[in-house]
């Protein structure tokens, strides 16, 4: 017997019947048998759609999860780094109020400040770029993101999203090309009306993704190509890019009057880098919400899995899209394109001097060489009551005792793998008088340890320690795994003695601190934290 049932939604279903029989026994035999078909294929399709959407609404609940775990770690990571350069700035500023110095001492300082600066306002970029992206979603969701276009030059938009990237490219030695195809100069695209603002976060979302696989390469190299068209240039770029697949189709922006009257083009971008490159398995998992190429990228990596989705939705609204070609060991190439109008004069420019551009100018003029002549004049105050003037307007002082760091001697392993909150705790710590070695991950900690005192076969000879700092997420071996594998050393009397370890994490959801501490660690310390409470936390556990 073969039926279909109609569902209220979807296509039709292969029935389903329930048949129950009951046998009439007479002497022992059956007589004759009584049986009932009931048709249950609603009660069939309903329990099915409603084990569905139980399974979408669990993964969706991981999703979220991960994404909140990403969003922690990529904002505390960097609060920690700005609020422990913020109390290096502070405490060395006060040292040097206490006492007379020489211009060059007073040239050393500032420069040393600038450079903290520089990292406060690195991180803090880094910050806003994952609210920004936050904020984007959050626009997506309510069907509140809009396109805004005003004439733009390509190249200024590309100069603009590498202006803003530059401290990041040169902090990992890459190797950064901007080249112009050669359909640039043959349509003659100077200015074009499109929307700079979505253009350069998608740049911005490509060039963040492709420094942050390269940065760890032996060769570091980035590329980014940008060309135009008169129509849809998908066959323009290299085979074996894989486009990714349309969500929601969107009428033609450029109809609009704001766009204006122009020849209707198409802008191209691509980025290429010599990173690690992707498996297909791990291609498939892009271009998706809060997903990245596998789970342990954003470990190795960071990131939250939103740059990705995001430009994916901001080239569909401007009629383009994104593809990505990528081989393992054989680097990634991203390509976009959004559809624009061609501007056949340049824009009326301002004769206003905007107060960025002023401010631009004065920073620009301001050298090392008129810094130290600042400096010199401030040397040679003499005046007790210019300086006390000065104190007036100066902002409202901060208690001495947040900054100040008690003097110790604590042997400390510093495990973790973010280098910049690395070098600023083992300065903050060695300024505190601690004795600091360092480790990348786990596995270094490890060795690390076959090299300390409480290991069995140094007999006492080796360097002395304390105390582990542990950061949890990290590559190669994470915190959890390191803090359980010290832990089985101990039971096995390769160790000597119990070492204290504290685990320095951004993730403090009530289940990841109950795994780390399964995992042997004896206490937590939640980023950002200051590390004047970091020193007491270790006086508690060491017990001096």
């Amino acid at each position: 017997m073969k039926r279909l049932w109609n569902p209220p939604f979807g296509s039709p279903v292969p029935a389903t019947v329930l048949i129950s029989a009951v046998p009439y026994m007479e002497d022992g035999e059956i007589k004759s048998i009584m049986a009932c078909m009931t048709e249950v294929s609603r009660l069939k399709w309903a329990e099915a759609w409603q084990a569905r959407a139980a399974q979408e609404a669990e993964e969706a609940k991981r999703q979220q999860s991960e994404f909140t775990d990403a969003i922690s770690h990529e904002v505390r990571n960097p609060l920690t780094a700005m609020l422990q350069l913020a109390n290096s700035i502070y405490g060395s500023l006060e040292d040097y109020k206490e006492k007379e110095n020489s211009a060059e001492e007073y040239l050393h300082i500032i420069q040393e400040n600038i450079e903290a600066a520089k990292t406060i306002i690195f991180c803090a970029s880094h910050q806003k770029k994952v609210l920004d992206d936050v904020l984007i979603l959050s626009k997506m969701d309510f069907m509140l993101l809009t396109l805004s276009p005003s004439p733009s030059q390509p190249l200024d938009l590309i100069n603009n999203a590498v202006n803003m990237l530059q401290a990041n490219i040169s902090a990992a030695d890459i190797e950064m090309k901007v080249e112009a195809h050669e359909s640039i100069p043959e349509l003659e695209i100077s200015w074009v009306m499109c929307d700079p603002l979505r253009v350069t976060q998608i740049l911005i979302n490509l060039l963040s993704n492709a420094i942050k696989f390269t940065r760890l390469e032996r060769h570091r190299r980035v590329t980014l190509r940008y060309g135009a068209s008169l129509e849809e240039p998908r066959h323009s770029f290299k085979e074996g890019l894989a486009w990714a697949s349309m969500k929601k189709e969107h009428e033609d922006v450029t109809l609009g009057e704001e766009w204006g009257d122009g020849k209707q083009i198409y802008l191209s971008f691509c980025v290429t880098d010599t990173g690690p490159g992707m498996t297909e398995e791990e291609r498939a998992h892009l271009f998706n919400r809060f997903q990245q190429a596998s789970p342990k990228t954003s470990i190795k990596y960071g990131g939250t899995g939103l740059g990705l989705y995001i430009s994916h939705t901001l080239t569909e609204k401007q009629n383009g899209s994104v593809g990505v070609s990528s081989q393992p060991g054989k680097g990634s190439t991203f390509a976009f394109y959004v559809k624009a109008r061609q501007l056949s004069s340049p824009p009326t420019p301002s004769s206003e001097p905007t107060l960025q551009s002023t401010q631009e100018l004065v920073l620009r003029q301001l050298d090392n060489t008129q810094a130290l002549k600042v400096v010199k004049d401030i040397a040679v105050i003499k005046d007790p009551e210019a300086v006390e003037q000065q104190k007036v307007v100066s902002s409202p002082q901060i208690p001495q005792e947040q900054t100040a760091l008690p003097e110790v001697a604590y042997h400390v392993l510093l495990v973790e793998d973010n280098l910049i909150n690395q070098a600023i705790l083992k300065k903050q710590l060695t300024r505190a008088g601690c004795i600091v070695y360092v480790a990348n991950h786990g596995l270094e900690a490890l060795e690390t340890l076959r090299r300390a005192d409480v290991w069995e076969e140094a007999a006492g000879a080796g360097h002395k320690l304390d105390i582990v700092l542990m950061d949890l997420e990290m590559p190669v071996m994470d915190g959890y795994s390191a803090s359980r594998e010290i832990r089985s050393l101990e039971k096995s009397g390769k160790l000597t003695r119990h070492v204290e370890i504290i685990a320095i994490t951004a993730n403090v959801r009530k289940g990841q601190v109950d795994c780390a501490l399964d995992a042997g660690i004896d206490a937590i310390m939640a980023k950002p934290f200051s590390v004047s409470d970091l020193l007491e936390t270790i006086k508690t556990r060491l017990g001096r």
